[in-house]
Order: structure tokens, then sequence, then C-alpha cells
């Protein structure tokens, strides 16, 4: 079996990791919606158990990049 590149691992976004990610990086659902180009509804959506979405591929990349602080 081929091995994936470390750079090409996928990180599955869940309510969970979207919120521990942007209360890590201490920012408001504001500023982390500003930061990736999306709404705060839609970062509360993301974040909500209740009714769990999942981020869209570009949304994905931009929280994958947020999760990489050596960039």
């Amino acid at each position: 079996m081929q091995q994936i590149p470390q750079e090409l691992e996928l990180i599955e976004w869940d309510a969970h990791s979207i919120r521990s990610l942007r209360r890590g990086l201490r920012l408001t659902q504001e500023a982390l919606a500003r930061k990736i180009g999306t709404s705060v509804r839609t970062i509360a959506r993301w974040e909500s158990d209740s009714l769990p979405t999942t981020p869209s591929l570009t949304a994905q990349g931009a929280l994958d990049k947020m999760l990489d602080r050596d960039e």
C-alpha cells in the first residue's frame, strides 16, 4: 500500500475540532469567519453538535492552513 505524503493527509473537521482550533487560536467566531472568508452563521453551524455540517473543501483547506502554525 502506498503511503500518503504528510502534506496530503486529510483532517476530518468536525464540530469539536473546529471549535478547539478556534479557541486554541483565541479567535471569536466572527474573527475566524473573517479569516477564512465565511459568515459567523456558518462557523456557528460548523461548531453545532445538534446540526453538524461539513465545511466545503475550500474552507477545509483554510482550516488546515490555520492549524499549520509554521506558515
